[in-house]
């Protein structure tokens, strides 16, 4: 079966800040899996529920203003890394994000995979 994707993605390490919605836990950091204009693969610090929202800073190595999402969580996927260490992977499509900050990702993504 092929995957279908409305979105090119781009596998890249980008800085994140991340959230649960109207929760009072610390902000997380992390890094991205990848990225495309709709949504982000994240490695996420503990199991999240499918439909969970997150408040979304995202870092962009084009060293502007951080952009700024609503994303939810699509998928959650856990697996082992090494001998004991377990890594978690959240599939994030975004539910809200400016128009220029999805053309900013656009542009990076296209930037990027031209080289």
């Amino acid at each position: 079966m092929q995957e279908q994707r409305r979105f090119p993605r781009l596998d890249v390490r980008v800085k994140v800040e991340y959230q649960v919605l109207d929760s009072t836990q610390d902000k997380i950091k992390s890094f991205t899996k990848n990225v495309s204009q709709g949504g982000i693969c994240l490695f996420l610090n503990s199991f999240l529920d499918k439909g969970t929202l997150l408040d979304l800073k995202l870092f962009m190595p084009d060293k502007k203003e951080p952009i700024l999402a609503t994303g939810k969580i699509a998928w959650v996927e856990k697996f082992e890394v090494g001998d004991s260490k377990e890594e978690i992977e959240g599939g994030i499509e975004f539910i809200n994000i400016s128009d220029e900050d999805r053309r900013r990702i656009a542009k990076y993504i296209f930037g990027v995979s031209k080289v």
